[in-house]
């Protein structure tokens, strides 16, 4: 009302009057609302206040509490549904709806990590890591960088995508690679990293990592490919990587063994075939 919000029941009367710039309710079956007012748009700062259904204010020994919200659009209801980030001395820390605190505020920042609901990227002194929603640390803080590696799934949602983890060296950024679990698979010695996303198994990873410019693949840590190669590139409908060397492209099953030696101008995929290009005359392979 008058380009402010508020809150209303199902029955129509209001619970918090509409005075507020934006309202976040981030769990649809919890009665909080998470309000904010006071924007300034030039600094990006703002203030915050917490209601529950009876209007009453909740929260209130702290500077700031907020929602999480999601940077990716893999969830229907983008916030994070049982905790929220507080303020305190100038530090951060995570609470839950019950007013409990989940870690004590000791970061310099907490934001949720993108395609990876449930965790979140905590920054102390400069270096960051990643803790869980009962504020368990996963990720160690001591990287310049953190990434989920996007790996989604219907069942399990994003719980089985791991975290590419970068470090700043002299030479630019080298990246290793920490499953789900918190388990270092590959050492900070990469200059890119990025898992097949395509390949549904949440046993396995299979990553293409680039080492002095060149790529390999490897399952876990298993070299599959040794980095050797200018391109490595996935395709679904046959489960086959097309691979690229001396500019000359060839084909791979998943476990590496050569389908199509790599002598081809290029190669491209179809649902059932492959076609090979070379002196310009197309060779027709099947996924055999």
């Amino acid at each position: 009302q008058n380009e402010k919000y508020g809150v209303i029941d199902k029955s129509g009367n209001i619970i918090i009057n509409p005075e507020y710039e934006v309202i976040y309710i981030p769990n649809p079956s919890k009665a909080i609302f998470v309000c904010y007012y006071d924007y300034n748009s030039v600094q990006g700062e703002y203030k915050t206040k917490v209601f529950n259904e009876k209007n009453e204010q909740l929260f209130t020994g702290y500077e700031k509490v907020e929602a999480f919200v999601f940077k990716d659009i893999t969830s229907q209801i983008p916030f994070e549904k049982s905790v929220l980030k507080y303020k305190k001395d100038g530090k951060y820390g995570l609470i839950n709806f019950t007013g409990a605190e989940v870690t004590s505020n000791i970061y310099d920042s907490i934001e949720s990590l993108e395609y990876k609901e449930g965790c979140f990227l905590v920054e102390q002194e400069g270096k960051f890591g990643v803790i869980n929603l009962k504020g368990n640390e996963i990720v160690q803080i001591k990287y310049d960088k953190i990434l989920s590696d996007g790996y989604y799934e219907e069942e399990t949602k994003s719980y089985n995508a791991g975290f590419i983890v970068g470090q700043k060296t002299q030479e630019g950024y080298r990246y290793g690679y920490i499953n789900s679990k918190g388990k270092t698979i590959l050492d900070m010695q990469y200059n890119e990293i990025n898992r097949v996303t395509d390949i549904i198994d949440h046993k396995n990873v299979y990553l293409v990592a680039f080492e002095n410019g060149k790529a390999g693949l490897l399952k876990n840590n298993k070299q599959i490919l040794n980095n050797e190669y200018e391109e490595i590139e996935y395709n679904k409908l046959n489960n086959l990587f097309s691979i690229q060397k001396s500019s000359k492209q060839g084909v791979v099953n998943i476990q590496g063994k050569q389908i199509i030696p790599i002598e081809y101008d290029l190669v491209l995929f179809s649902a059932e075939t492959i076609n090979a290009v070379k002196d310009g005359q197309v060779i027709v392979f099947d996924k055999n």
